[in-house]
């Protein structure tokens, strides 16, 4: 009991009466006749040392109703002339024990000590008027009755022993049935699990079968079914060892993919086909909903003009919500606007341009300087060539070529409105350039002419259209371009070739191409742009060149950009080779008479006899034969 805690307030009261009524001669509870012949139960209650001496320790209070047995313990003042009455002026358990626990007191004091000084109390205590009734001792012997008290004792021990022999043995046999009672149940459990398995798996069986038709059947009513079921094939093919249906293989769920999503969202047969072998079924899917949201608008600012603090400051005031691209030092990004944009006293002043954010890609990536001679060989419309203009600070020189006479206008308007003074525009084919300037330009800037499957966005109709001969034309186009743009770049000159597109063909096959047939390397261009994915190394069979994974490209889904492709090169500078003069054979046809000529006018006879010549077939590579310089020698000696 000693090592008990304080539980409730309920406990701790019945837990210290249960201590004073063992130490009460009647056991706490004494029968009163009434004077109907009933009987009353008598409680007592103890009260602390601490109180005053005047106090009762204990007190017959009668209860009369069970439900308010708080309310009768009463202790009153000990006056010896009062009758034994209740009074009015006590004090209530129940506020008691409010008091300590407002006060954050322990209600009782520490458990030894009071007994202790409970025991001390009471067998010092003598007989009085108030006391007399229960502390007076009946007639007859001491000794008879102690031996009594004795004997009841050590019955009641007895008793309290086999009491306790019989709850251990009740409780032994319980666990002993619950025991067996829970082995009942496992059993049970488990025949019922395989029962249920059982049914389970007959049921899953049927519901598969149905399952699998309703993914390949061909009636569909609605696109939402359609969706779902490129959800569940996208689900099934992300884990296809654990998920797979018996009987059906990859490819015909790969076939059936491909079917829906030409269905749902609108691509012919190639697309769907070229889309899924280049991105895996699940980013498939992520490029087509973001080929379905336009891309953001985005402006450049003209650093030649104004900046871009004092460009925000004035398109705020006009009420046009916008903030700046974080990658980019020019550019910035428009959320709301009021006014149309391309109509603004800043437009029209040049202050800026509206132009796609990936379009500000291969211009960060060429860095052109101030003073340097440029190449735009597919310039129109000008948004990049003005960039161009820009960072160089209207110096140097900037050739504006473009092949296009109606799309010319619009990159002439451009250069003009944008204060661009460095700029020459030419109209012609760009692959004729490498006729006109062989080595001439410090850097060139090649954005080809593409099949545009990056910016499906923006162009809807590229869906239907584009088919594999478009893009294999373009490949070619692209191919010939850069090959004159190398020519046209002096050694160890930079040139960007970039498109938007994302298709293989026009990217990284044009560079493999490039670099087989040109001394040229690939340039890394993480320091400048450091977001994107690498090139590809290989696709449907065909390795590439490993440099080519330094390229970067860029997609809608990922990036929030229009599909692109961007690589740097640098042009190698070619080694100077030393080519040793021939010696010009001798002509049969003269015959010298002198055998002291000098050499070099044996030389001067023997280029005009090599120029003359027409039996080329005495000389090896332009060297005289051994044998009729011999036969030569001999006949002068002779």
């Amino acid at each position: 009991k000693k090592k008990k805690k304080k539980k409730s307030l309920k406990w701790l009261y019945f837990s210290k009466r249960k201590k004073i009524n063992r130490l009460m001669p009647s056991g706490g509870k004494k029968r009163k006749k009434s004077g109907s012949g009933g009987s009353q139960v008598v409680k007592k209650r103890k009260i602390s040392n601490k109180r005053e001496n005047n106090i009762n320790i204990f007190e017959e209070v009668p209860f009369e109703d069970e439900e308010n047995k708080f309310e009768g313990f009463i202790v009153h003042k000990n006056d010896d002339d009062s009758s034994e009455e209740e009074s009015d002026e006590g004090f209530d358990l129940k506020d008691d024990f409010s008091e300590h626990i407002m006060q954050k007191k322990p209600l009782f004091d520490d458990e030894d000590e009071s007994d202790e000084e409970d025991e001390e109390e009471l067998k010092g205590k003598e007989f009085s008027d108030s006391n007399k009734k229960w502390l007076k001792l009946k007639r007859g012997n001491n000794e008879e009755e102690a031996e009594e008290s004795e004997e009841e004792e050590e019955e009641e021990e007895s008793d309290d022993d086999e009491e306790e022999e019989d709850i251990s043995s009740v409780l032994s046999m319980a666990k002993k049935k619950v025991e067996k009672e829970r082995r009942l149940i496992k059993e049970g459990e488990e025949d019922m699990f395989e029962t249920i398995q059982q049914s389970k798996g007959e049921k899953d069986e049927e519901l598969e079968v149905e399952y699998t038709k309703t993914l390949f059947d061909d009636n569909i009513n609605e696109l939402s079914e359609v969706y779902a079921r490129i959800q569940e094939i996208s689900r099934i093919l992300g884990n296809f060892r654990e998920l797979r249906q018996p009987g059906i293989k990859r490819k015909e769920y790969v076939e059936k993919v491909r079917e829906l999503l030409g269905i749902y969202y609108g691509y012919n047969e190639f697309l769907v086909e070229f889309f899924t072998e280049l991105f895996s079924i699940q980013e498939a899917i992520q490029f087509f909903e973001a080929n379905e949201t336009p891309r953001p608008v985005t402006l450049r600012v003209n650093t030649l003009k104004t900046s871009r603090r004092q460009l925000v400051q004035s398109l705020q005031a006009r009420g046009v919500n916008l903030k700046n691209i974080p990658w980019s030092k020019i550019g910035c990004q428009i959320f709301e606007t009021n006014i149309p944009l391309g109509a603004t006293p800043e437009y029209l002043a040049g202050y800026y341009l509206l132009q796609g954010a990936s379009s500000f890609l291969p211009v960060i990536a060429l860095d052109p300087k101030p003073n340097e001679s440029c190449l735009d060989m597919c310039a129109a419309p000008g948004g990049k060539t003005t960039h161009l203009s820009s960072l160089m600070k209207n110096t140097g020189f900037i050739l504006a070529n473009d092949s296009s006479e109606k799309r010319i206008k619009a990159l002439v308007g451009n250069i003009h409105r944008m204060c661009v003074r460095n700029c020459v525009v030419r109209c012609g084919d760009g692959r004729e350039l490498s006729t006109i300037y062989p080595n001439h330009f410090n850097k060139i800037l090649l954005d080809a002419p593409c099949s545009g499957l990056g910016v499906i966005s923006r162009d809807p109709s590229i869906k239907l259209q584009k088919d594999l001969d478009d893009i294999n034309k373009c490949s070619l186009i692209q191919k010939q371009l850069l090959l004159c743009a190398i020519d046209c770049c002096k050694p160890n000159g930079i040139i960007v070739y970039s498109t938007c597109s994302v298709s293989v063909q026009e990217n990284e096959a044009v560079i493999d191409y490039a670099l087989s047939k040109r001394n040229i390397k690939i340039i890394n261009i993480d320091k400048t742009i450091n977001f994107g994915t690498k090139g590809f190394t290989s696709f449907r069979g065909k390795n590439f060149n490993p440099n080519v994974s330094l390229s970067k490209r860029f997609y809608p889904h990922k990036n929030n950009l229009d599909g692109f492709f961007v690589c740097k090169i640098q042009k190698l500078d070619v080694p100077k080779i030393k080519f040793s003069k021939p010696q010009a054979p001798h002509n049969n046809n003269e015959e010298n008479d002198n055998d002291n000529d000098n050499d070099n006018t044996n030389n001067k006879k023997h280029k005009k006899s090599y120029s003359n010549d027409k039996n080329k077939n005495n000389f090896n590579r332009g060297y005289p034969n051994k044998k009729k310089n011999a036969q030569i020698k001999k006949k002068k000696k002779n």
